[in-house]
């Protein structure tokens, strides 16, 4: 385990936030969905399948990808055309032959379109009802802009678009299998955990076993901002009348053709337990039906693993079912929208049972993808389902919410001035719509502190998603996606199936702006400018002020200090501004609202003032910045937003950070002042407590003159085992010269480190 590191800086220096990248398939979870299979001589092949519910590999946990064939998993190969994966004719269970390649796939191509024969499949009905409601949505925000909506148009839209809330009630049956007499000795396959952890696991409120955040109830009770109660009609724990092969192979009892059509498996499993449950007596009337009477959502839970083999047998998947499957008094509900998945264990986890119920009670379109990763985990129907384990599910993008109804969405103009905190909480969102085109649109929110359903999100900050309605979600290929986040760090890591998201995602005060000169670029997907302008003003937090639009004329905008900073005696601090008038500026410090002293008089409009805060200022809180125009025609002025306080210390005490410097969003723990070790002086700054596995960092950015950035480091780690690393905007650095060691690791005295930097905005980490 690593004890420690630490640095004295020769200068007060600028960090980097710097991530560790990787490559995955979703929505599978990152490391793969675990499974296993026996092979016909009795070996356990362990599994891991990477992709989605469209299309899958599979591979040994080593890497190789293998093939399913006479219910036998062989090592594959390519073809010799490179269009398929063959067997080599060496089983799983034995060793990999000599040379064979790990990770195995085919084209990009050729898997979008194997993919795309089971989205017209599983996905058409479903798109159908969510464009629906898409377009309604659309000719309800036009009609309260001032268009035309009259007589049947008018009312099929308010039908389509109808808020989803009040209580919503589905139903989750709870299955197991009985021995089967096809096989020697007795093989039921039990339910893993009780009827009563289920119910909590669905309805209760503040759930936290196990470590979830909440139950399925509490996650959709936070996201639809208290306007839906969703809970779970659920069954006793269903005896099936037949066995766990019945309902797994097509051909049972030989069990040689495992269902390829799952939807028969699936329903096989809902018409039985139906029976079961209708001759038990068990309650139907409490189901929430639409207006053809189906019932809105039903859940299955089925005990034992899954089949072992990708889209085939008991596999979990959504879709419906296949034949009228009627319950309750008169036959009057019938069984149709329905998702499965295994339960193995006595732990379930809530995530991917929410983001299921999304598509089912909500409609929602998966909006990862198999070009690239879609939204990653920045959103629950992307594959935000997986964050913290599936314990602590992403949540849903503000743009979703508002086409349900749960939406609190201001409208504004892309040349619109404003400046507003936007809060985490509340569903708030602000939306630029592209003047000539009603279906593109940006869509901003805050997403992260202080919503305990973003707290293991990969970033936080202000989400900017660009959407195009045109396109069906963003899982097949095209010219972009049609929900798509707009990276702050212009890496485009989602687009590139580079990672599922990271901490360069968001915007912040590291990257605060976004219009058409950035990167990215807030230009329509056409290329021609949206004029769109958003900046963030403030740290982070449960409420962060943004600024939209380019400044409208006569008005001055004070963006640093704006409030909470905390300014440190004889240290030169930007004074920052935006601003749209003629003249130059007078800038101005006051005190608990009380003019205390000018700062700069007949100051140049360009919106940057270095101050020098005095050694004699009284270290307090309470202090804020006023700039006033000087010759404007119409004579305008801002204060901070709120105060700042200055103190006396010009380096922080112990477990302290020095003012400016930051930990980064990947890290687990931020590096502190210290006077336990010092090169020179009082204090160094060292890493803090950190356990394996784990990350301490701390970071800078600001703009800079040609020169150098210098420092000393030393280390007492665990050699081998914990690194020391410094990185120069994402570029790890030697540490003794071009072609040496990006990493110190053991123990190192103190060594003097010295990096050329050229003119410009950098970030560093360490």
């Amino acid at each position: 385990m690593k004890k420690s590191m630490t640095f004295r800086p020769t200068h007060l220096l600028v960090l980097l936030a710097s991530f560790a990248s990787f490559a995955t398939a979703a929505p599978y979870g990152p490391n793969g969905r675990e499974s296993s299979w026996i092979q016909p001589n009795g070996e356990i092949v362990p599994l891991k399948i990477f992709g989605d519910e469209y299309y899958a590999r599979t591979e040994t946990p080593a890497g190789y990808t293998l093939v399913f064939k006479d219910n036998t998993y062989y090592y594959a190969q390519l073809s010799a055309d490179g269009k398929s994966l063959e067997s080599t004719g060496v089983t799983a269970d034995q060793a990999a032959p000599d040379g064979l390649e790990k990770h195995l796939d085919l084209s990009k191509e050729q898997i979008l379109t194997k993919a795309a024969a089971s989205h017209a499949k599983y996905d058409t009905e479903r798109n159908k009802r969510w464009n629906k409601r898409v377009q309604a949505v659309g000719k309800i925000n036009a009609a309260a802009k001032g268009a035309q909506l009259r007589g049947v148009e008018a009312a099929d839209a308010k039908i389509n678009a109808a808020p989803v809330g009040g209580s919503i009630v589905g139903l989750t049956i709870l299955v197991q299998f009985p021995n089967d007499p096809a096989t020697t000795g007795a093989d039921p396959v039990n339910f893993p955990t009780t009827r009563a952890k289920v119910v909590r696991f669905c309805n209760e409120d503040g759930y936290n076993d196990d470590g979830n955040t909440g139950s399925v109830r509490d996650f959709y009770y936070d996201q639809s901002n208290k306007l839906l109660t969703y809970t779970q009609a659920v069954t006793t724990i269903v005896t099936l009348p037949n066995p766990r092969n019945y309902y797994n192979y097509s051909d049972y009892p030989a069990n040689k053709t495992l269902y390829v059509d799952i939807d028969i498996s699936a329903s096989n499993i809902i018409a039985d337990a139906a029976k079961v449950l209708q001759n038990e007596g068990f309650d139907f009337s409490s189901l929430t039906v639409d207006t053809a009477g189906n019932a809105v959502a039903t859940n299955v839970f089925f005990a034992g693993p899954d089949s072992g083999v990708f889209a085939q047998g008991l596999w979990p998947h959504q879709f419906h079912v296949n034949r009228d499957i009627k319950v309750g008094d008169g036959d009057s509900i019938t069984l149709y929208n329905y998702q499965i998945t295994n339960i193995s264990d006595s732990k379930p986890v809530i995530g991917t049972f929410c983001h299921e119920n999304g598509h089912l009670i909500l409609g929602y379109p998966d909006i990862y993808s198999l070009d690239g990763e879609g939204v990653g985990e920045h959103c629950l129907m992307g594959s935000g389902n997986y964050l913290n384990d599936g314990k602590t599910p992403s949540p849903i993008n503000g743009y979703f919410k508002e086409l349900v109804g749960w939406g609190n969405v201001t409208d504004i103009a892309p040349n619109e001035f404003l400046t507003t905190k936007l809060p985490t909480t509340g569903n708030v969102g602000y939306r630029v719509t592209n003047p000539k085109l009603s279906s593109e649109f940006f869509f901003v929110e805050n997403r992260g502190k202080g919503d305990k359903w973003a707290q293991y999100s990969d970033d936080k900050g202000i989400a900017i998603w660009h959407i195009d309605e045109t396109i069906d979600g963003n899982l097949r290929g095209g010219p972009h996606y049609g929900v798509a986040l707009m990276q702050a760090d212009g890496k485009r890591d989602l687009e590139n199936g580079r990672n599922r998201g990271d901490s360069g995602d968001l915007f912040d005060l590291i990257d605060p702006k976004f219009t058409d000169r950035t990167n990215p670029s807030a230009r329509w997907w056409s290329g021609k400018r949206s004029f769109v302008d958003v900046e963030v003003l403030s740290d982070l937090g449960a409420n962060t002020s943004v600024a939209f639009g380019g400044v409208v004329p006569n008005t001055i905008v004070v963006t640093s200090p704006n409030g909470g900073e905390v300014l440190f005696k004889q240290s030169k601090y930007p004074v920052t501004w935006k601003s749209n008038i003629s003249g130059n500026v007078n800038i101005s410090l006051f005190k608990d609202g009380t003019f205390l002293q000018s700062l700069a008089k007949d100051e140049a409009d360009d919106g940057l003032f270095y101050w020098k805060v005095p050694g004699k200022l009284a270290a307090s809180n309470g202090y804020s910045i006023k700039i006033s125009s000087i010759s404007n025609p119409v004579p305008v002025s801002d204060l901070s937003d709120s105060p700042f306080s200055v103190t006396d210390s010009t380096f922080p005490q112990d477990n302290e950070v020095p003012f400016g410097w930051y930990k980064p969003n990947f890290a687990d723990s931020k590096w502190e002042a210290t006077a336990s070790k010092a090169f020179e002086g009082t204090h160094s700054l060292g890493s803090g407590k950190t356990g394996d596995g784990t990350i301490s960092a701390i970071a800078y950015r600001s703009d800079f003159k040609q020169g150098s950035i210098s420092f000393y480091i030393k280390t007492s780690t665990e050699k081998g085992f914990d690194f020391a690393k410094f990185y120069i905007d994402d570029v790890a650095q030697s540490f003794k010269g071009p072609g040496s060691s990006k990493v110190l690791s053991g123990d190192n005295s103190w060594q003097f480190v010295q990096f050329q930097v050229p003119a410009g905005n950098h970030k560093f980490v360490w």
